[in-house]
C-alpha cells in the first residue's frame, strides 16, 4: 500500500492535478496496487480519485494508515500540515518528497523503494539459506575431519602391526641363518672326520647326501 500525504481535499487546483498524475503513473505501473490519501475531505477525494481516504484531522487513522503502509509518497506542501507525532512516525517507513521545487517523480524508483522490504526479506532468506548450508557444510567437514583421524589411526596400528611382524621376522632369519651356519660346520665337520677315518665310508656317506642320508652330525 502507498500512502499519499499533502494539502489533498481543500479545492487547491495545482495539488489535486500533482496527485492525480501520481495515481495515474502508479497504475499504469501496478493495476492493483493499494492508494491511500490524506484529505481535508475524504469522501470527496474517494470519489474524485478512486482512492482510499483517511481525514486530515482523524490522527489516530492517519497513523494508522502510516503503520499499513510500505511506502510513504510525501508532498512538500503537506508538510505544512502534518502532526509532529506522525512525521516522527513517517520516518519509520520509506518516504519519498514530492511538490514544489521538486523534480518530477520517478515512479520507478518509487516502485523500488516500495518493494525493497520484499527485497530484503528474500536476501535475508538467500543469507539464511547460505548460512544453513555454510553450516552443513561445516558440520560434514568436522565428520570427514573425524573419519580421517579414525582411518590415520588404523592406519598407524596397521603399520606399527607390520613393523612388529618385520622385526620378528628378522629376529627369525636371523637365527635361522646362524642354525644353518652351524648345521654346516658341523656338516664339514663330519665329512672331514669321515675323510680321515676311513676313505670308503666318506664316500658312502657323500653318495647318500642327496638322499638325505646325512646322519648325526654329531659324530
Amino acid at each position: 500500500m502507498i500512502f499519499f500525504v499533502g494539502y489533498y481535499g481543500f479545492q487547491n487546483a495545482g495539488e489535486e492535478a500533482i496527485l492525480a498524475a501520481l495515481l495515474e503513473q502508479f497504475r499504469d505501473r501496478r493495476v492493483h496496487l493499494r492508494l491511500v490519501v490524506v484529505s481535508g475531505r475524504p469522501e470527496c477525494t474517494a470519489a474524485t480519485h478512486r482512492v482510499e481516504a483517511v481525514a486530515c484531522n482523524d490522527v489516530a487513522a492517519v497513523q494508522r494508515a502510516v503503520d499499513d503502509a510500505r511506502l510513504v509518497m510525501l508532498s512538500s506542501s503537506g508538510l505544512l500540515h502534518i502532526e509532529p507525532a506522525l512525521l516522527a512516525r513517517l520516518y519509520r517507513k520509506p518516504v519519498m518528497l514530492h511538490g514544489a521545487g521538486k523534480a518530477a517523480v520517478n515512479v520507478s524508483s518509487a516502485l523500488r523503494l516500495l518493494d525493497a522490504p520484499q527485497r530484503i526479506e528474500a536476501l535475508e532468506r538467500e543469507q539464511s539459506a547460505m548460512r544453513g548450508e555454510l553450516a552443513r557444510g561445516a558440520e560434514y567437514c568436522r565428520g570427514l575431519e573425524s573419519s580421517l583421524q579414525d582411518y590415520a589411526g588404523r592406519l598407524n596400528a596397521t603399520l606399527n602391526g607390520v613393523q612388529q611382524f618385520d622385526a620378528v621376522l628378522r629376529r627369525q632369519l636371523t637365527l635361522w641363518r646362524e642354525q644353518r651356519a652351524w648345521q654346516i660346520m658341523l656338516l664339514i665337520r663330519k665329512a672331514y672326520t669321515l675323510f680321515r677315518r676311513s676313505k670308503g665310508a666318506f664316500l658312502r656317506w657323500v653318495l647318500g647326501l642327496p638322499l638325505g642320508r646325512i646322519g648325526s652330525l654329531a659324530e
